[in-house]
């Protein structure tokens, strides 16, 4: 990276299979990664701190968790709370007693099922104003998105979707607006339609909507969503379209539906994208083009703010991988233009 930013490293002696970030309100960032270790069969997980160059460490760590991507989030307290998958079960841990606890919230393992595909189970989390924890998750195999929550007092689940079609990757995620309504994206089938589908609760129970059909948007390869000020939902959007050119989306949601706000990218595979918004609703995306990753944000035009970096504001921070070595970065001062 340039020196607008810096860069810590944190040793792994093996392969990340997977990672996610959340950043409190003073700025501390923090990382959770799923690490394979030198034995391949075995896979651990740590949760990682980032306050400066000095201040960098981890304080939780659990071993022989699934190798799948965690998630992560922060409450108002500065509290992390995060979720992997562990022994074909949801895990949830968290640090907001002081010390850190864990939870199974769900287990996939039946006498006559006793091991699911664990590839296929993704998670998202989110933490809504009364700390709150909502948790979305995709079990691809079995063709179902589930949600956990404990807003009521005591953990409840219930499936948002099922199917039997084939619909092509566990791509989730989950967002909460300031006024503790749930928004969810993800690759799914309403009837015999599938594609990147839309759903929200504000207490009523869930409704769920199309955004893209995949009969016009054939294949998914990443989806993410947040929520702005004004309690609108906002997604970027990966797919391989018709002419078989791989693009990637800004989508927002007015009164007639959804539509497509900007093009991004149209060159190379977008493996996976992330979306947040800062100041004023400005949109920031992160995302893996090729074997990079790039960021995008609209202060001009998304289009014209390509860059090959992390971005500054929203996104705060990124994490990646050279080698063996998770590697993080943070702009420390704004770039001008």
């Amino acid at each position: 990276f340039s020196g607008d930013y810096t860069v810590s490293g944190g040793g792994t002696n093996g392969i990340t299979r997977g990672l996610d970030l959340a950043v409190d309100e003073e700025g501390v960032g923090h990382f959770a990664v799923v690490t394979r270790s030198a034995d391949p069969s075995i896979n651990y997980i740590a949760c990682y701190h980032y306050a400066g160059p000095s201040n960098f460490g981890s304080d939780y760590s659990d071993w022989g968790v699934a190798p799948v991507p965690p998630s992560i989030t922060v409450d108002s307290h500065g509290s992390v709370h995060l979720t992997y998958c562990k022994n074909e079960s949801i895990v949830y841990a968290t640090d907001a007693g002081g010390n850190w606890s864990t939870r199974t919230l769900i287990s996939f393992a039946t006498p006559d099922q006793p091991s699911i595909f664990l590839d296929s189970l993704q998670t998202s989390i989110g933490i809504d104003s009364h700390r709150a924890v909502h948790v979305l998750y995709m079990w691809e195999n079995a063709g179902s998105v589930g949600y956990l929550t404990n807003a009521s007092g005591e953990w409840k689940n219930e499936f948002i979707w099922k199917s039997t079609l084939s619909i092509g990757g566990p791509f989730i995620d989950l967002a909460v607006d300031s006024l503790d309504g749930v928004h969810v994206c993800f690759h799914g089938s309403l009837g015999d339609s599938i594609g990147l589908l839309y759903g929200v609760n504000r207490g009523s129970g869930w409704g769920l909507e199309f955004v893209r059909n995949r009969s016009d948007r054939p294949y998914l390869s990443s989806c993410s969503i947040a929520v702005d000020r004004d309690e609108r939902p906002r997604m970027a959007y990966g797919f391989l379209d018709n002419s078989l050119v791989w693009r990637l989306d800004y989508l927002t949601r007015g009164s007639d539906g959804w539509h497509t706000t900007e093009v991004i990218s149209t060159t190379e595979s977008i493996s996976s994208c992330t979306l947040t918004l800062g100041p004023k609703d400005v949109p920031y995306v992160g995302f893996a083009l090729a074997k990079l990753p790039r960021y995008a944000t609209n202060s001009l035009s998304l289009s014209d703010r390509l860059h090959l970096a992390a971005p500054g504001i929203a996104l705060a921070c990124v994490v990646a991988v050279v080698g063996t070595a998770t590697l993080w970065a943070t702009r420390e001062k704004p770039v001008k233009g």
